[in-house]
């Protein structure tokens, strides 16, 4: 009888244990998710700004000088001028078509495509600290055992032995994760049949675990970024998982490259940014990202035109279409306006003006910044006052070689 009892209270007990254990699963992993946007404030700290840079389609190996000679470019340039934190490339490393289209590119030398950027990266002394590329659907062309030759000459590939990679950024003041993503489908190795198919991508169980647990691990930061190749809607496999991760962690962009063509209109879900670089190799093209107190910002660039303009604050209403991350401006004579301005010759001046209207107003220099920030401009006497509520347009001009035009779009409440 006493027996039957204490069996009775340790299956209580057990079930008890299990239940608690259960919720406690439950209830944390609601609290891991990831960053919701309420802690982003019209800030008047200029010191807690960096910024990196977003590559893609940079196609070594095709028959034209463009292809190493605007990486080169963009390495040589981009490190001396824009001082990135990082470069993040975001796939079709090299080419493996152009080198002979009647074939598909299949009679090409493919290694020496992969030697050739390689050297690249040894020549410009670039490593994993400062540049993480992902692998495309190019870069795994004509292989029998799919990026093989990425995971043996791309940086990335190189240092971890892996496609996919998560590592966090630590601003001193913040941190912020990022995670490279492989969305080349294994199934398309031929060219031909990737084209004809509208080349289709894929993520893998294995590869989603890897995603989901990395956006578990370390869950505490302020912003989250992942980057892969191909655009969300060629996913033909992993996508409705893909996208429950980004929608419950919260992930704040999802950057990728593919089309050779620009956009940032559009959301994933109503916090993760859809950013489309365009091509380097084609167009010359790459993104300036910029985080001003976990506000996010982002402007296209091209190849060695200077100065380049970021506006980091007013945050831009329309990013993305609309917006989680901007606030409205309040009617005052000391507002805030900053803009970063990166040139390979000094910039004369920064000037503003509100909806097309009135005189540009100047913006100063800021010279002393905690992270050594000289590329930071700023007014903290705009007055708001005699507008009226409502949607108001902010236009500002760096005058250098060039006048480049940068413009957000805010609201008066």
């Amino acid at each position: 009888m006493i027996l039957n009892v204490v069996k009775r209270k340790k299956i209580i007990f057990c079930i008890f244990s299990q239940v608690f254990l259960l919720f406690f699963i439950l209830t944390s992993f609601e609290i891991l998710k990831a960053e919701d946007f309420s802690d982003i404030t019209n800030s008047d700290d200029n010191s807690k700004i960096f910024w990196f840079t977003l590559i893609s389609d940079t196609h070594i190996g095709t028959p034209d000088a463009n292809d190493t000679n605007r990486l080169n470019s963009f390495f040589k340039s981009v490190k001396s001028v824009i001082n990135p934190k990082f470069i993040i490339n975001a796939g079709d490393l090299t080419d493996h078509v152009r080198c002979n289209l009647l074939t598909g590119g299949r009679t090409c030398d493919h290694l020496a495509q992969w030697k050739e950027y390689a050297n690249l990266i040894d020549a410009n002394k670039i490593q994993l600290d400062f540049y993480s590329d992902a692998p495309g659907n190019h870069d795994q062309y004509w292989e029998n055992i799919p990026l093989l030759y990425y995971r043996d000459y791309s940086v990335q590939g190189k240092a971890t032995g892996e496609n996919q990679r998560s590592w966090l950024f630590d601003a001193g003041y913040g941190t912020y994760k990022f995670i490279t993503i492989a969305t080349p489908h294994p199934g398309y190795t031929n060219a031909f049949d990737d084209r004809a198919a509208g080349c289709p991508s894929e993520l893998s169980d294995d590869e989603l675990n890897f995603i989901e647990n990395a956006l578990m691990y370390e869950n505490n930061v302020n912003l989250t970024f992942i980057f892969g190749h191909h655009p969300v809607q060629n996913l033909v496999i992993g996508r409705t998982r893909f996208l429950e991760l980004l929608n419950h962690f919260g992930v704040a962009m999802y950057g990728y490259g593919h089309t050779h063509r620009y956009s940032d209109s559009s959301r994933i879900s109503s916090n993760t940014l859809n950013l489309n670089v365009g091509s380097l190799w084609e167009r010359g093209q790459y993104a300036i990202i910029a985080i001003d107190n976990n506000g996010i910002s982002v402007s296209q660039a091209i190849i060695n035109q200077w100065p380049a303009i970021i506006i980091t604050k007013p945050l831009d209403r329309t990013l993305g279409g609309v917006n989680p991350q901007a606030y409205p401006i309040s009617p005052s004579q000391n507002n805030k306006i900053r803009v970063l301005v990166f040139g390979s010759m000094p910039t004369s001046q920064v000037l503003y003006r509100v909806d097309g209207l009135g005189s540009w107003l100047p913006l100063n220099k800021v010279r002393s910044l905690s992270n050594n920030n000289s590329h930071l401009w700023e007014t903290t006497s705009w007055n708001t006052t005699t507008l009226s509520p409502g949607i108001h347009t902010l236009q500002v001009k760096a005058v250098g070689l060039r006048t480049r035009y940068d413009t957000v779009t805010f609201e008066i409440k």
